[in-house]
């Protein structure tokens, strides 16, 4: 009994229950907001953001008056705490598109609070039906945003898809955000890749992981695409993973030299 009482009132013991300071914010954001989930932004080029979240990430590309979300995935809570954080860094400039980059359902799952506020979402058409649906079903249990306002009195405004065939160009000013819907993978056809020229940009979903050097055919088969659309990458941007440089992904899909025979 003595021994537990010491191990119980070590105060060495009790710090390994303290709660760290960066971990108590989080939990004061999250008690603050009304729905919360952890996202940080940071700035990859002039005018590219990197909305990363616990596994689904996006990217931010600033126009002069309004800014264009690449990726609003799973989950509504995820949206909130991205357009929150979105208002915050550039006051005053509303989203005005969300890029889907492929139909699953866990790169979809913010795209209905999206269009509640207003977003246009613009979808290639081979994702045109499943989006569709996605966007005009109700939502009652509970009653989300979209529905909310499209069933209010009088309905309230909201965003609405764009359906696009084949290379997409949004520009504004200086900038521009090409869409290049590739075919041919084995993880979903089309997979839309999102391209910003003027800084060398690239950002796709589930073919490769910026940050952890893995490769594989998804990986073999986005490096094809980017040599066939000629498109310069410094830097790529990923749905999964992180940032790094376009040379990671070449590193990762080379040729394994042969063991020398023995």
């Amino acid at each position: 009994m003595q021994f537990a009482s010491i191990m119980i009132n070590d105060p060495a013991a009790q710090q390994a229950f303290a709660i760290p300071d960066s971990a108590s914010k989080e939990a004061d954001q999250a008690v603050a907001a009304r729905e919360y989930s952890p996202l940080t932004l940071t700035k990859v080029a002039d005018g590219v953001y990197f909305a990363k979240a616990y596994s689904h990430n996006s990217m931010i590309v600033e126009f002069p008056t309004w800014l264009a979300v690449v990726e609003a995935p799973y989950t509504e809570a995820q949206t909130h705490s991205l357009e929150r954080a979105v208002a915050e860094q550039f006051p005053g400039k509303p989203i005005r598109y969300a890029v889907v980059t492929h139909h699953h359902y866990d790169h979809t799952g913010g795209v209905r609070a999206m269009a509640a506020n207003g977003a246009t979402i613009l979808v290639e058409k081979s994702h045109e039906a499943p989006l569709g649906e996605l966007l005009d079903a109700r939502h009652t249990h509970p009653q989300d945003e979209l529905d909310i306002r499209r069933n209010a009195q009088p309905p309230q405004k909201t965003g609405s898809i764009e359906v696009y065939e084949g290379k997409k160009v949004i520009s504004d000013g200086a900038q521009s955000l090409d869409l290049y819907p590739i075919t041919g993978s084995p993880h979903v056809d089309p997979m839309v890749l999102a391209y910003v020229p003027r800084t060398r940009v690239l950002f796709q979903s589930d073919l490769f992981f910026p940050g952890t050097g893995g490769g594989g055919p998804l990986a073999e088969h986005l490096l094809a695409s980017i040599q066939r659309l000629n498109l310069r990458v410094d830097t790529m941007v990923g749905g999964h993973g992180g940032v790094g440089p376009f040379a990671e992904l070449v590193k990762a899909v080379a040729p394994k030299p042969k063991a020398a025979a023995k």
